[in-house]
């Protein structure tokens, strides 16, 4: 009787596994996400690879074109934004461009870290438009050179025209190129003296992917439960133990395969997602990402497919240590098994002993004891 379970404690133990479970498939994850996932020192090194470089610039001069310096209600002149774009990227500077895309990174994980209450990602631009002023004929001569020769009625509307907003999308002779140039000129330089100081980039943000209150309040309270799950694991994890405490060896075997056994799915899982992780995240991802600017999606869709990388690995490693923990219990259940048979064959023989020493064995006794004994050297 002692070291028997009752009912109750066999129910409560089963229906707590049930419950440790998915609490602890999700708790193999809380850690590598907090640490890697949701910290601003693993985008660091973005800056400097390859796809940031083909398309961050871009991305900055698509922004500093559409949303800053062309924004709104422009010149007909200046209406091919593209080859405007195009222009920009000669004049926007890699640490600008590496300012820009850190304070996003910063402002967003600080926000989703609750660092800060307001969702704004201001970033300053007066650089930007000390760059435009300072480069403003040269913008102006690249960007008439890169647009189609003016037809002859349209060199008539630019001998006309008085002011900027009079002239044609076109390039026009050498003859009026000048002040054509002079015209553009004024125009962007002043323009640029006009801007705000600080540009918020979460305008740019479709309404579809940005967080309301409600969604942020949501995300809040499962973000707090995600952090609390591990204690919360680990405390039915100990309970399950009280409940068996009177049979050791089925303690050690049944935590011992609860861990084995969710370790080892959660290890084949992640196999099979490394196997296809850039086409699993692809997947996912690419409906939400192609809202967003140009060239932008990718660089976020590069970003997401390395940092579940480092994530998958970290779950990797912790799903291993508890896999060995888990060996570790089974192991100790076959072994004080193994200590439970021999006690018991060792107290069986000191019963024989003892009996042999008070009532003699009579002949038969004797070729008994030596038939079990032949069995037992068998077995």
């Amino acid at each position: 009787m002692k070291n028997k379970i009752g009912v109750g404690k066999s129910i409560a133990a089963i229906v707590l596994t049930m419950i440790i479970v998915p609490c602890l498939f999700i708790s193999v994850f809380v850690f590598p996400i907090e640490a890697i996932a949701l910290n601003d020192e693993s985008y660091s090194g973005f800056t400097g690879n390859d796809v940031f470089k083909e398309n961050m610039p871009a991305v900055i001069a698509d922004v500093t074109t559409n949303h800053v310096i062309l924004a709104g209600e422009q010149p007909q002149v200046l209406s091919r934004t593209d080859n405007f774009q195009s222009v920009m990227m000669k004049y926007l500077s890699t640490e600008w461009t590496k300012e820009v895309f850190d304070k996003l990174i910063r402002n967003v994980l600080d926000y989703l870290n609750f660092n800060t209450p307001d969702s704004s990602i201001n970033i300053n631009i007066e650089n930007l438009k000390k760059t435009i002023r300072a480069n403003s004929e040269s913008i102006a001569e690249n960007y008439l050179l890169s647009l189609e020769i003016c037809s002859s009625d349209q060199m008539k509307i630019v001998q006309n025209a008085a002011t900027i907003h009079d002239l044609p999308v076109c390039k026009p002779t050498e003859s009026a190129t000048q002040a054509v140039e002079s015209l553009l000129s004024s125009y962007l330089s002043d323009r640029a003296a006009r801007l705000p100081v600080s540009l918020d980039l979460i305008g740019l943000i479709p309404q579809s992917l940005q967080l309301g209150e409600r969604a942020f309040f949501s995300y809040s309270i499962s973000r707090w439960v995600f952090r609390l799950l591990p204690f919360v694991t680990l405390l039915l994890l100990i309970a399950v133990a009280y409940l068996l405490k009177n049979n050791k060896k089925t303690m050690r075997a049944w935590t011992g395969w609860v861990l084995t056994g969710i370790s080892g799915l959660i290890l084949l899982v992640i196999l099979v997602i490394l196997v296809g992780l850039d086409q699993f995240i692809s997947m996912l991802l690419n409906e939400s990402l192609s809202v967003l600017i140009k060239g932008f999606g990718t660089v976020l869709m590069h970003i997401v497919q390395v940092i579940t990388k480092r994530v998958l690995l970290w779950v990797t490693a912790t799903s291993a240590v508890i896999f060995i923990f888990g060996l570790i219990l089974l192991l100790a259940a076959r072994f004080s098994n193994n200590q439970q048979v021999a006690k018991q064959n060792n107290n069986k023989a000191e019963e024989k002993q003892i009996s042999k020493t008070v009532t003699p064995q009579t002949l038969e006794e004797i070729e008994q004891e030596e038939r079990e004994d032949e069995d037992l050297d068998e077995k």
